[in-house]
């Protein structure tokens, strides 16, 4: 599909629009209590308290893999058994034990115990469990949709029927002009999503999203207007780098979001009217990405 448009605004799915760090979150605490039952302890009372006892594990291996989120699910249940259970004073030798193919499966639990709860995991994570809808999102979308010439939907989540089916249960299917799979994102993605949709001079299109690296820097990079929603889940690892990346916007809600593309369509229409710019033709159009 091909848009002939001078305001294109760029839209990730998880964490803007579904509540996926707050699957996430269920997902990992449900690890902690499937363990605490099968050693009948119980540990840490709040969860906040508990969330953070699985997810400084989670980010761990994380690092321990070089930043790939996407690891083996087993992994971080033997890390949490490990922690949990024998090792429950030692957190670095519980980490360490987890990710050491050579040590055995943690003491106690039953022999299929680690798998079957990480097939639990997966299955809710990444099948079966529908992330909630953030508020206020379809009002902001139907103002999006209103006062973009095309809003298009963009994900690194490579089950597109998954999001499909997310996108269908709640009724938010039309809002979108395209939705594509682009694979990891790296500045090239938006120097060819440009490509794909050329922007007027002046006039950069604009990218939204929750995660200051993938959706932020990269979009800059390749010269979009950026807005930055800060989602619920800031990893440490970001911490590192978030004072050197300033998005051209931040806010707290996807409808302040929604606001800016409003104010940022209302100029365009003036410098229209006054005749000061002029709008690109499509321009051919790369194939790289998948629409779904």
């Amino acid at each position: 599909m091909t848009v002939s448009a001078p305001l294109i605004t760029f839209i990730d799915l998880d964490n803007l629009i579904i509540d996926t760090n707050k699957l996430f979150e269920d997902a990992h605490l449900e690890i902690l209590n499937d363990v605490e039952k099968l050693y009948n302890v119980k540990g840490l009372e709040s969860r906040e308290e508990r969330l953070r006892f699985v997810r400084d594990l989670d980010e761990a291996i994380i690092q321990h893999k070089n930043g790939a989120k996407a690891y083996d699910a087993k992994l971080l249940v033997r890390a949490v058994a490990l922690h949990a259970g024998a090792l429950r004073n030692e957190r670095d030798v519980a980490l360490a034990s987890a990710l050491d193919e050579n040590v055995a499966e943690p003491w106690g639990l039953p022999a299929t115990a680690v798998e079957t709860i990480a097939d639990k995991f997966n299955r809710y994570a990444f099948v079966d469990g529908i992330p909630e809808l953030l508020p206020g999102v379809k009002e902001a979308l139907e103002r999006l949709h209103h006062d973009s010439d095309a809003l298009v939907l963009i994900t690194e989540n490579k089950d597109t029927e998954r999001c499909r089916r997310i996108l269908e249960h709640y009724g938010l299917t039309h809002y979108f002009a395209e939705r594509l799979l682009v694979g990891k994102k790296t500045t090239e993605t938006y120097v060819e999503l440009a490509k794909r949709y050329p922007a007027a001079p002046r006039f950069p299109h604009i990218m939204m999203g929750d995660q200051l690296d993938s959706d932020i820097a990269y979009a800059q990079q390749a010269g979009f207007i950026t807005i930055f929603v800060p989602g619920g889940f800031r990893p440490n690892y970001e911490k590192a780098y978030s004072r050197l990346i300033k998005p051209d916007y931040q806010v707290a809600t996807l409808l302040e979001a929604a606001d800016i593309v409003r104010a940022r369509r209302h100029s365009m229409a003036r410098s229209l009217h006054l005749g000061t710019t002029d709008f690109p033709d499509n321009a051919a159009k790369p194939v790289d990405f998948k629409p779904f």
